[in-house]
């Protein structure tokens, strides 16, 4: 459904309705008459409006209609300022695929690599986390890493910073800026987080990064093998996945192989459906899993000792 912008006056509908709702027609002109000279008709053309952009909707009780809004403040805002950047960014729709728009750089291309995949991978998040995004999710191409950085609000990044989620966004550098990263398990990387941010946007950040790993599979297990190897001295340390909510700290000390074993044992050990539930209220660790923290953590700790620490392969 393509969102329509709400004008400020409609802005004051529905802030009164987001307050309380349902309310009839009478109580809204009620209280917005104090805030603006608008005539009962005025008012009631911007109710009109607002349904008519489905928003807002109805329930008749008698002779009268109790509106009530279709979509939360929070969304509402999301979409102004989706909007906003399709502004800033052209807001030219180079192509489409199911689930997904992709806009700024028009490199055909590596759009035509990027867009089978990511509809792939949305279809397996979704079997996964029992979810579906109501509307297409855009796609940033942009046309330099520079400009990637820009969008993110950096002035400079390291290389590795290719792919973000940003205001329900997914960004992406150009092609050539992939040279030692598969773009396609990266961007799924970002649409991960942007999945599990929706389901619950209080997920603790190692926990929307160790899952977005696993799911992706960026990680060689190589690469998390000598990782943990040469970190075996944070496993000691019950905290080793609240090091940091900074991502590029979060890098740094191995955030990301770290989690992405947790979440690899949690998955083996109890499956989706519990780490679903995880998701939705992570500090509830004996209710989720019937276990304690230091149970969980040695549950885990046996894990890596056995899939992770009995040598280094050469994957």
């Amino acid at each position: 459904m393509k969102y329509e912008k709400i004008t400020e006056s409609e802005w004051q509908v529905m802030r009164i309705l987001w307050d309380h709702s349902p309310q009839t027609s009478a109580q809204i002109i009620q209280q917005m008459t104090p805030i603006q000279k608008w005539s009962p008709t005025t008012i009631k053309t911007f109710i009109s409006r607002l349904i008519d952009k489905n928003v807002l909707s109805y329930e008749k009780i008698g002779d009268k209609r109790s509106y009530f809004p279709l979509i939360t403040e929070k969304d509402c805002v999301l979409n102004e300022m989706k909007s906003t950047i399709n502004m800033i960014y052209g807001g030219k729709e180079n192509f489409s695929t199911k689930h997904f728009v992709f806009y700024g750089n028009n490199d055909e291309a590596f759009i035509r690599e990027l867009a089978p995949a990511i509809e792939i991978n949305y279809v397996s998040l979704s079997k996964h986390f029992s979810f579906q995004f109501k509307d297409k999710q855009s796609i940033y191409l942009h046309s330099s890493q520079s400009r990637l950085f820009s969008a993110l609000g950096m002035n400079q990044a390291p290389s590795w910073v290719r792919a973000a989620s940003m205001w329900d966004i997914l960004h992406l550098a150009p092609k050539e800026s992939f040279t030692d990263r598969d773009p396609n398990r990266l961007l799924h990387h970002v649409l991960t987080t942007l999945v599990i941010q929706t389901i619950n946007p209080s997920t603790p950040y190692w926990l929307q990064q160790g899952i977005s790993a696993y799911e992706s599979q960026w990680l060689s297990i190589s690469d998390i093998k000598k990782s943990i190897k040469a970190n075996q001295y944070m496993l000691e340390q019950l905290d080793f996945v609240e090091r940091s909510d900074q991502f590029l700290q979060f890098r740094e000390y191995s955030g990301h192989e770290f989690a992405y074993t947790f979440v690899e044992c949690i998955i083996k050990t109890f499956g989706y459906p519990k780490l679903n539930l995880f998701i939705q209220d992570p500090n509830e660790l004996r209710r989720q899993f019937n276990q304690e923290s230091h149970s969980l953590r040695e549950i885990w700790r046996s894990f890596l000792d056995k899939e992770y620490l009995g040598g280094v392969s050469n994957d």
